[in-house]
């Protein structure tokens, strides 16, 4: 490695080498405490203009205070009698060490009866809550604490505190990935590359690595607020990405046996490049939907795809010049294109393409079923493994209570000139909420501000209280009022990605068709690629709901894209060759197999290594890190199997010709596009024959053929 090191300076010159290592260990030590600076937070997952945010804004303006509570803790008497220090005492003792705790604003006690408490805290900041909430356990172990809660427990939480909790437990499980990842992923690449080629797509991930987190933490020193829920995610996504164009690159090096970093890897390099693109054009069309959790994940994605593409293409190249004959001497990859299992595989498709088809369309259709009876789970402590305080709170106050004060919906009101009074406000909501729930206000805030407070029943987003929150908020909509509130919360998270998921998955379904359209010229195949790579997200999805259950709706559109994208990177590899093969003259059905047995090994590993990479977030105990480790591990299997094996070359077979239509038009433009960086060594990929081409692809049908017969 050292010597290796050494001589890829000197080919580079001394000089050029030496600023290349001083840049990367200067991005390397601005990188090592991003993970500690981002931050997360409630706001991660609201709209500027959401309800819930105009809520809190009318509430602060008028009180100079924070809206919700932040900190809880609930004391229920132990075996369900209070023996020990009276429920007096405890909450006073508890309520004083609260209101010591720097940055304090107001405290809030609630009895629902049965030997039970909840105090309710609100603070300046969520970091005051956090360290309030610390304070307060540590009061708890100590000696003190003992003798003030004797005859009683205690559980601590609230919203802050559970997003606190979920920032520490992200940081653990981006280190955990990087920790499991990268030794599994070294053996996958020794075994999978051989030789000294196993180096390359390390060299690769942790350069992108390096750079995507130095850019992150620069631009959230710019004040663009990057999320640190999106670490995790983007530390599988490069490490997979870097590993995937190192395997392209290398197994196109390895096809040749004359001119080794000439037109093969040339033509592999641009797909590279044009895969890179592809997705992050798909990651940035989450910054459509204005959360700044899939904002974040959107540039961070974008950024890791166009990191990993470029890195790739530059730093393979230079090495294989280097290395040369030591890479092709042992050729895991890409060594035997006519193997006996693809080439045996690909003549059964050829032979039944319709039954592979319909067989193969079913099995993904009734894998995406589970789909139809989706259920949503709102970012909140449930996202937090079971043993966590913060959700144990927050399943004792949604089992055990009735009308629940942490739960409350508040309606901030400030009445127009001429619009009704807040007491009348008050009453048509009372009219809504019935025996549905209790109601205190109109509570004067000030500045002609005016809350109003249901308290329902039951679990906060339970489907009655939504639809309790919908009445509400209809009411107010009328009247100009805002509802606050964990119903609310929930409720204008999805209200916001509904009304932009549409657009988002519009743009790209087009960015998907747009880059097979560039490197084939048809549109046929490109709206087959939107489909091939709907069908592989639906089924993975449909996979992870029947195991997992309800899900976290912005990690979900977060994970439907990274499949969405990956599926269209996967059909770029297969149609590409496909499209070779054609353009060196070979008939639609033989171009086909030949393709799929050129690319299905390295489908196949390249899908293998990028599980390697996603799969250690699936033993997360964060819920929404373990979602993204399985969907994406099922969703790429998969996609790798079933769509890119089976479907994919079924459906060009049956197709025959008309996989390669284009509107004149269009075939016109795709022309002219193409038409500058044409030569005798192009990588267009449109199908082209001629006399020569066909007596070319004879010959090398003959050899193929003589080959496997050996």
């Amino acid at each position: 490695m050292i010597g290796w090191g050494i001589a890829v300076l000197a080919r580079l010159g001394w000089w050029r080498g030496v600023v290349c290592v001083i840049v990367l260990a200067g991005l390397a030590v601005w990188a090592l405490p991003v993970a500690g600076s981002l931050r997360g937070g409630s706001r991660q997952f609201q709209a500027a203009g959401s309800g819930y945010e105009r809520a809190n804004g009318l509430f602060e303006r008028a009180t100079g205070q924070r809206a919700y509570y932040g900190l809880q803790a609930l004391l229920r008497a132990r075996d369900g009698m209070a023996s020990g220090v009276p429920a007096a005492e405890a909450e006073r003792q508890v309520g004083m060490l609260l209101a010591r705790a720097h940055g304090f604003q107001r405290i809030r006690d609630w009895r629902p009866g049965g030997h039970r408490v909840l105090l309710m805290a609100a603070f300046g900041t969520p970091a005051e809550s956090v360290a309030a909430a610390r304070r307060l356990g540590d009061w708890r172990a100590s000696r003190t604490g003992r003798a003030g809660l004797a005859g009683w427990r205690m559980l601590v939480g609230g919203p802050d505190v559970a997003f606190g909790e979920l920032e520490a437990r992200t940081r653990a499980a981006a280190d955990r990935v990087e920790l499991l990842a990268a030794p599994l992923l070294l053996l996958m690449c020794v075994l999978v590359f051989g030789g000294v080629a196993w180096v390359l797509p390390m060299l690769v991930g942790l350069v992108t690595v390096v750079v995507v987190f130095a850019v992150l933490g620069l631009l959230d020193a710019l004040g663009v607020g990057i999320s640190i829920y999106a670490l995790p995610a983007v530390t599988g996504l490069a490490l997979g990405l870097s590993v995937d164009y190192s395997l392209l690159l290398v197994g196109r090096y390895r096809e040749q046996t004359h001119d080794r970093t000439g037109r093969l890897v040339a033509l592999a390099g641009r797909t590279v490049i044009l895969s890179s693109l592809t997705i992050a054009a798909a990651m940035l069309c989450l910054t459509v939907i204005p959360l700044g959790f899939l904002v974040s994940l959107g540039i961070a994605g974008a950024l890791t795809a166009v990191t990993a593409g470029v890195t790739a293409r530059l730093l393979i190249p230079a090495a294989l010049r280097l290395l040369g004959g030591r890479v092709a001497l042992a050729p895991r990859v890409g060594r035997s294109p006519s193997g006996r299992g693809w080439r045996h595989l690909a003549g059964w498709v050829a032979a039944r393409p319709l039954p592979v088809a319909g067989v193969t369309i079913g099995l993904l259709l009734a894998a995406g079923t589970p789909l139809t009876g989706l259920s949503w789970q709102p970012p909140s402590a449930q996202l937090l493994p079971p043993g966590a305080e913060s959700r144990m709170l927050e399943d004792a106050l949604a089992k055990e209570h009735g009308a629940d004060a942490a739960a409350a919906i508040y309606t901030i009101y400030r009445p127009a000139r001429h619009g009704i009074s807040a007491k009348a406000l008050a009453e048509h909501q009372a009219q809504i909420v019935a025996r549905r729930a209790r109601m205190t206000g109109p509570l004067y805030l000030g500045y002609r501000t005016w809350q109003i407070s249901v308290l329902p029943h039951g679990a906060a987003n339970s489907p009655a209280n939504q639809r309790l929150l919908a009445k509400i908020q209809t009411i107010d909509a009328s009247a100009g009022a805002a509802a606050g509130g964990i119903t609310a919360f929930a409720a204008d998270q999805h209200q916001t990605i509904a009304g932009r998921l549409p657009l988002a998955l519009t743009i790209l379904a087009l960015v998907i068709a747009s880059s097979l359209w560039i490197a084939t010229g048809s549109v046929v195949i490109a709206a087959k690629a939107v489909l091939m790579a709907a069908l592989s997200a639906t089924a993975g999805i449909g996979l992870l709901i029947a195991i997992l259950g309800p899900i976290e709706e912005a990690d979900l559109i977060f994970m439907g894209a990274v499949a969405l994208a990956l599926s269209a990177d996967y059909e770029l590899f297969l149609i590409s060759r496909i499209a070779e093969a054609r353009r060196d003259g070979l008939s639609n059905t033989p171009a086909v197999t030949a393709g799929l047995r050129r690319t299905g090994p390295l489908i196949s590993s390249a899908a293998l290594l990028f599980i390697t990479a996603v799969a250690p977030l699936a033993l997360s105990s964060l819920s929404f890190a373990r979602q993204f480790g399985i969907g994406a591990t099922l969703t790429i299997a998969i996609d790798a199997t079933l769509v890119r094996a089976l479907l994919v070359p079924a459906l060009m077979i049956l197709l025959a010709d008309r996989n390669w239509w284009s509107p004149a038009a269009l075939a016109r433009l795709h022309t002219r596009i193409q038409s500058p960086r044409r030569s005798p060594n192009s990588d267009d990929l449109r199908p082209a024959a001629g006399p020569n081409t066909q007596r070319r692809a004879q010959r090398r049908c003959a050899a193929a053929a003589q080959t496997g017969g050996e």
